[in-house]
């Protein structure tokens, strides 16, 4: 059975609203053991591998995660550090997440 993923986007912008572009954007799979480097997200095994986005001009982001998975979501330019499950949806805001 082939993964289903859900679309998190988002924007990041600069305290005077200007949009703040090649901001980094990263998704880590979080254990479910101190000892694990990865978890099982609906029957299928997930690795510990990073997934990178970065803004682009209009300070947008996407990033295609695996849904039902925790992830550690991190945008360090904005000091965000959360652990989200990603929802069964198609698409999900970051700000709604978090």
């Amino acid at each position: 059975m082939p993964a289903s993923f859900c679309t998190v986007m988002g924007t990041v912008c600069n305290l005077d609203g200007t949009p703040n572009s090649d901001v980094q954007v990263r998704a880590t799979i979080e254990s479910t053991e101190v000892d694990q480097g990865g978890q099982l997200t609906s029957s299928v095994g997930v690795t510990s591998a990073p997934i990178v986005a970065f803004t682009d001009d209009s300070g947008f982001f996407a990033i295609d995660l695996l849904q039902g998975a925790r992830v550690r979501l991190q945008i360090p330019s904005i000091n965000l550090r959360k652990i989200i499950l990603v929802p069964t949806e198609s698409s999900a805001q970051f700000e709604d997440l978090v």
